[in-house]
């Protein structure tokens, strides 16, 4: 039996026992209001007692039909099966790393990282961080000479000051002409994935450095140590039209490794020695078109 079938035979019963129970409560000399009122009640009572005995009977109706549905299933819901089955079989077959295609989240790709000793210097350098006094400690000026002394090649290229840094902002320009240095000595260390130095990589394939990549010490307060945080803005072409893209790279330089901070680019140049291809990119200097 449906469920309006129900609640109309119901409503039904809930009437009629209204109608009679009203007339039998005014003959026995009850008044208008209170013969209604309780034959109402009594009328309500009954409908419901009376819906309370049909409701198993669809229950089990439902229910045969449901494992008889499951004994004999029909073929939309075995196409239903069978393309959960298929579309699940797909998900674990993606790669477990990153590709260019979506991942499940079990599968998104990780952060590479790659060995880098750490020369005593860097380590006196991170160690005395923020040292005003270089008669005291190991400060700036003094781990910018260890580095020209170490790659006097850099010496050839030059920081320009950023448009936004007043030129008598003395202070800022200092700091960030800083930076630029550390930059370009973690460059020179870095090994990428297709055997070229970082720093070799940014001056043929990218047109060279730009004063806002950097290598900047920090310090993180969660396990009490210095660092520094990289990064380097890399000019491309995209493969398709050749139209000019920008892609950044960031590192921390933790301890004598180098980790990168994105699982996509700054990760493929560590991990892939195809990064260019992966992304779908290729140089922006002229001579590598």
């Amino acid at each position: 039996m449906t469920v309006f079938l129900q609640l109309f035979v119901s409503l039904v019963i809930w009437g009629i026992v209204w109608r009679f129970t009203a007339k039998y409560w005014r003959k026995k000399g009850w008044g208008p209001a209170i013969s209604h009122v309780c034959a109402g009640l009594s009328g309500f009572v009954t409908a419901i007692l009376i819906l309370a005995l049909l409701a198993p009977a669809h229950e089990n109706e439902v229910g045969s039909t449901a494992r008889e549905n499951e004994k004999n299933p029909s073929k939309e819901s075995m196409q239903r099966r069978e393309t959960g089955a298929s579309n699940s079989a797909a998900l674990t077959e993606l790669p477990q790393t990153f590709t260019g295609v979506p991942s499940t989240e079990t599968q998104w790709p990780t952060l590479a990282s790659i060995t880098v000793p750490v020369s005593n210097d860097e380590r006196e350098f991170l160690h005395d961080m923020a040292c005003l006094d270089e008669t005291e400690c190991y400060g700036e000026k003094r781990f910018e000479r260890y580095i020209m002394g170490t790659y006097p090649d850099l010496k050839k290229i030059k920081f320009v000051r950023p448009n936004e840094v007043a030129n008598d902002d003395e202070g800022t320009v200092s700091m960030l002409r800083q930076q630029f240095v550390q930059g370009l000595y973690f460059a020179k260390r870095i090994k990428l994935a297709n055997g070229q130095s970082l720093f070799d990589f940014m001056q043929s394939c990218s047109g060279g450095f730009r004063e806002n990549d950097s290598a900047e010490s920090s310090y993180d307060s969660k396990n009490d140590s210095n660092y520094f945080t990289l990064q380097y803005f890399v000019a491309l072409r995209k493969k398709s039209n050749g139209d000019p893209v920008e892609l950044t790279l960031t590192f921390d330089r933790r301890g004598n490794q180098i980790i990168a901070n994105s699982p996509f680019f700054s990760s493929n140049v560590l991990r892939y020695a195809d990064f260019l291809a992966r992304h779908n990119v290729k140089c922006a200097t002229a001579d590598r078109l």
